[in-house]
This record gives structure tokens, C-alpha cells and sequence, in this order.
């Protein structure tokens, strides 16, 4: 290990002892609220500091889950002021149940890369570049094109519906755009377009793109997809496949999608109420809001506890798959394809609103603790094989893939997840056909 590694090492170390020592100051001497706070606090800084690569899985855990973290952190504090307080063990609970989805998906990462590539590895790994290798950015562009315009159609009709811009952005929880939950999609993989132009040497059109889906986004109101479905995978893939970000460059864009957070946060009316007069706090809190975590995972573990929720199992787990089904083709499948709108109906009786409680969280919804430590272990492999994979090949399908698809993996237990990684397949594989089927008609090989 080399002395700038040990150096972050003890700077982990001692940023962990301040989140520890806060904490149980604030708490009384709350001692395993605290530990966990620590755990925490070392896990992520460690990463951050001793992870070479900057825009590998962990980073995505870091905003997947950060946020939420320091939700759950604030209302145990009661800094955050919500509807429904618990005890404290509830929190603890909860930060159980992320540092063993954490350490499971680190083991397992870790564990899986010091192995050996077997055969089975070495012939997936072929049948996936052979597939897409075979495929066409212009021909991928064309085609979400046309989707874009259609989707972006049944977006303003949606506005109409709900009754204006304001009321759409208010209301953005239900905006499902008419509860077809492919065009929500589609819309997750809006970095497509200005991806494929920016590969295509249309660096100026490649920019405007970005700015007029940021603006699509925008109406709807979701900032999740805005930050982790758009900007983060036009920066993941300039960085592995243009121009490598540095520190510097990459702290200014962190603070852009905390200012995106804030302003969406804004325009929806939405500010949370805290106990406290300093203005840092307050700001934080206002970010932390917009996961719902610190209210969504204790409500649900308190359900579970109390015997009102029942552990899922497999019951929801196929809803991935129903999710690329068109309602006009299956006027009668299920519903809640979203994670957090089956938590709503399940937990707080609504399914119009969605209460997202992570992977982990969702993961212990259907399998308790088994669940969360079994998932999280088959998740960090997958990202590992996803992750080298792309390192290896460094292609302009492997980046582009990794950079809209890697927030999907590492959440991969969620039915929203699954059905986003599905619908990516299919697409490629459509346009392999596509790319195939030009090559035969101008008389190239088959």
C-alpha cells in the first residue's frame, strides 16, 4: 500500500471518529447508532479516497445511497421533523440493514475480481460483444429519436391532463405518463441521444441535446432521473471514452446536481421542516428530503415489525418483466411495476404517491435479512463481471452501456431496474437486426 493510500486510510479513520463522536453526543451516548454512523462514515470516505477510478460501481453507490443515508441519520437526530417518530432502535434497524448490503456487495465485488475467469465467463463475454458489435449509433439514434418525440408528446399531454406546468411539477409523484410504464422507460435512458452524438463527432449537437432533454426532464418534475439517467451518463461515458475527469472537474459537477435537487425541489413546493436555525443544515436536509428515506425505511421496517406488512418474498419480484409488456397489448397486467409504488400501496395504503426505500431496503421488504445479505452478495458480482467487462474492452457499446446501465445494476433487486436492463438488451438486439439487415440489402456480409 502506498503512503498516500495509508494516509487516507487514517483520514477515513478519523472522519469516521468525528461522525461517531457527533452522533453520540447528539444522541445521549446512543452507542450503536453511533457505531453504525462510524461504519458508514469510514465505508464511503475510504472509498472515495483510496478508489482510483472515479466513476466505478462504488460511486453509484455513493449517490444511490448517500442521500438517503443522511436522511435516515437527520430524523433520527430529529433535526428533520416528519409525521411518524420511532424509537431509536428502528433507526438503528435500518442502518443495520445498509452496512450488511454494503459489506455484502463489497465482498462480494472484491472476492468475485481476485478469482480466476472461467470458461462460462470468457464465452458470455464473447456473445455479448459479438452482439454489440454488430450494432449502429446512427441507426440507435434514429430510433430514439422517434421514441423521444413520441414520448415528449404524451409528456405535454400529461401537463394538459394534470392541469398545467406548476401542477405537473407539484404533482410529479403520479406523473406515469398515463400508467404506461414503458415510456417511463424510455425516458430513463435519455442519455442515448446525446451519447450517440457525441460519438458521431457532433460535439455542438451532442451539447444542445443534453440541454433540451434536461429540459424534458425538467417538466416531469423527477430529479432522479435527471441526475442518474442523464448527466451522470454523459460524464461516465466522457470519461472513459474521450477524456478522463479529474477531482477538480468532477466536485463543480457534484455541486450543479445538488443545485438541480434544490431548484426541482423548489418549483414542487417541496422543503423540509427542521429543528434547527443553521442554514448548512437546513440546505442539507432540503437535499436529504428528496429521497423520503428517513420516513419510507422505518415506516416499513415498523410495518413489518408490527405484523401489518408481510415479507414479499417472490410476489412482486417478476414485475421487471410484466413492466415491458404494453398495456395495450395486456389491458389487464398487474400494476405497481415501480419499487416505490409498491412500498405506497403495501405500507401507507396509496399507489399514487412512490416511496422509495432503496435496494437494500426493498430487498429486505420481500427476504429479511437472508435477502438482503443474498442479494447484495449476487449484485456485487454482477456489477464486478459488468464493471471489468467494460474496463476490458473498452469499446464505444461496452462505455455506452456501462454509462447508462450501471445504476441499474447495482439496484438490480428492483422490479424498475430489472425491466430497464431488459429493455436495453432488446434494444440492442433490435438494432443488431437493423445493422444486419442494412449490411444485406447494400450486399455486405450477413
Amino acid at each position: 500500500m502506498k503512503f498516500k493510500d495509508v494516509i487516507g486510510v487514517f483520514f477515513s479513520l478519523f472522519l469516521a471518529f468525528i461522525a461517531f463522536a457527533l452522533s453520540n453526543i447528539i444522541l445521549d451516548g446512543n452507542l450503536i447508532f453511533s457505531v453504525e454512523v462510524g461504519i458508514i462514515m469510514f465505508y464511503f470516505s475510504f472509498i472515495v479516497l483510496i478508489y482510483k477510478d472515479r466513476f466505478n460501481p462504488f460511486l453509484f453507490l455513493l449517490i444511490s445511497f448517500g442521500l438517503g443515508i443522511l436522511d435516515i441519520i437527520f430524523v433520527a437526530f430529529k433535526i428533520r421533523n416528519v409525521q411518524n417518530y420511532y424509537s431509536i432502535h428502528i433507526y438503528e434497524k435500518c442502518l443495520f440493514i445498509i452496512i450488511l448490503w454494503l459489506f455484502g456487495f463489497t465482498i462480494s465485488y472484491f472476492g468475485f475480481g481476485l478469482l480466476k475467469n472461467n470458461k462460462k465467463s470468457k464465452s458470455l463475454k464473447g456473445i455479448i460483444n459479438n452482439m454489440i458489435n454488430k450494432s449502429n449509433e446512427r441507426i440507435i439514434l434514429i430510433i430514439f429519436l422517434v421514441l423521444y418525440i413520441y414520448v415528449l408528446y404524451k409528456i405535454f399531454i400529461t401537463i394538459k391532463l394534470l392541469g398545467g406546468v406548476q401542477n405537473a411539477l407539484i404533482n410529479s409523484s403520479i406523473f406515469r405518463y398515463n400508467n404506461q410504464g414503458y415510456l417511463a422507460t424510455l425516458l430513463s435512458l435519455c442519455s442515448i441521444i446525446p451519447i450517440c452524438l457525441f460519438e458521431l463527432k457532433k460535439k455542438k449537437m451532442s451539447a444542445l441535446s443534453l440541454i433540451l432533454m434536461l429540459i424534458v426532464l425538467m417538466l416531469t418534475g423527477r430529479r432522479g432521473l435527471i441526475i442518474s439517467s442523464l448527466l451522470l451518463p454523459f460524464l461516465v461515458y466522457y470519461n472513459y471514452g474521450y477524456k478522463k475527469i479529474s477531482n477538480k472537474q468532477l466536485i463543480p459537477c457534484m455541486l450543479i446536481f445538488f443545485v438541480i435537487i434544490l431548484f426541482i425541489g423548489m418549483l414542487r413546493n417541496q422543503s423540509s421542516v427542521t429543528s434547527t436555525n443553521n442554514s448548512f443544515i437546513s440546505t442539507l436536509t432540503n437535499l436529504t428530503i428528496s429521497t423520503q428515506m428517513g420516513e419510507n425505511l422505518p415506516d416499513t421496517i415498523y410495518s413489518l415489525d408490527n405484523g401489518s406488512v408481510k415479507y414479499q418474498k417472490f410476489k412482486y419480484l417478476n414485475r421487471g418483466l410484466v413492466g415491458l409488456v404494453p398495456r395495450k397489448v395486456w389491458n389487464n397486467k398487474p400494476d405497481l411495476i415501480d419499487h416505490s409504488m409498491i412500498v405506497s400501496k403495501l405500507v401507507y395504503g396509496n399507489d399514487k404517491y412512490g416511496r422509495p426505500i432503496g435496494s437494500f431496503g426493498f430487498s429486505y421488504l420481500c427476504f429479511g435479512y437472508v435477502g438482503v445479505i443474498i442479494i447484495s452478495i449476487l449484485t456485487g458480482i454482477i456489477s464486478r463481471i459488468f464493471y471489468d467487462w467494460m474496463v476490458k474492452t473498452k469499446t464505444y457499446m461496452s462505455i455506452f452501456l456501462y454509462s447508462i446501465l450501471i445504476n441499474y445494476v447495482i439496484n438490480i433487486i428492483k422490479p424498475e431496474s430489472l425491466m430497464n436492463v431488459l429493455a436495453i438488451v432488446l434494444i440492442i438486439i433490435f438494432c443488431s437486426f437493423l445493422s444486419n439487415l442494412k449490411r444485406m440489402l447494400i450486399g455486405g456480409k450477413k
